[in-house]
C-alpha cells in the first residue's frame, strides 16, 4: 500500500508507470568512517563486493582480472556470498579456482569495511542496482568507484564522483589508467 524509493530515478519511474507518488525518498544511510584510512603505498588493489548472482555479473570481474594477469602491481579481490543457483555455478567455479584474483567468500560487514579501507578501486559490474551500499563504503574509505553500468541518479558522471565505463573494454582501460 505504500512505496518507498531510494533514488530520484526510481521516483520518476514509479510516477511514470503508476501515476502515483512514493510516500518517501530515502537515500542510502551507510555509516561513514570517522576519517580516511591510510592506503598501502605499493600496488593497486581492485575490489568487487556483492552476492554472487547473475544480475551482479561477477564473471565480468573475473574476465577483468584475467586481462591483467601478469601485472603483479595490480591485485584483484572479490568478496561475496557464494552462488548456488545452477546458472551461476560455472562462474562460481571460475572464481574459486582463478589464479588472477583472491576470493574471500562471504564476510561480515566489519571485515568488508577493512578490505574496503585497503582498496584503491571498487568495481561494480551489475547490470542494475537500486542504490549500492558499496559505493558509499568506497567513497568513505577513499576508494575510487568504477561502475560498468550503474550510475545512481547520474552521480558518477554528473558529479564526478566516479566513473561509468559502459563496456568491458573501457572498464579495463579505466583500471589501467587508475593503476
Amino acid at each position: 500500500t505504500h512505496v518507498v524509493v531510494q533514488t530520484t530515478r526510481q521516483q520518476v519511474l514509479y510516477r511514470d508507470r503508476y501515476q502515483r507518488e512514493p510516500i518517501a525518498l530515502i537515500r542510502n544511510f551507510q555509516p561513514l568512517p570517522a576519517c580516511m584510512p591510510d592506503k598501502p603505498s605499493a600496488g593497486t588493489r581492485v575490489l568487487w563486493v556483492g552476492n554472487i548472482k547473475e544480475v551482479k555479473q561477477p564473471e565480468l570481474f573475473v574476465d577483468l582480472a584475467e586481462r591483467f594477469a601478469g601485472r603483479t602491481e595490480i591485485e584483484f579481490w572479490m568478496v561475496g556470498r557464494p552462488g548456488y543457483h545452477r546458472a551461476i555455478r560455472p562462474t562460481m567455479d571460475r572464481i574459486q579456482h582463478s589464479s588472477c584474483l583472491r576470493y574471500f567468500g562471504e564476510l561480515p560487514l566489519d571485515q568488508v569495511n577493512r578490505l574496503m579501507s585497503q582498496a584503491d578501486v571498487l568495481v561494480n559490474t551489475s547490470s542494475f542496482e537500486g542504490s549500492p551500499n558499496t559505493f558509499v563504503q568506497a567513497w568513505g574509505c577513499g576508494a575510487v568507484v568504477v561502475s560498468l553500468n550503474v550510475d545512481i541518479d547520474g552521480g558518477l558522471r554528473q558529479q564526478g564522483i566516479g566513473y561509468v565505463a559502459g563496456d568491458t573494454a573501457k572498464l579495463a582501460a579505466l583500471i589501467d589508467q587508475l593503476a
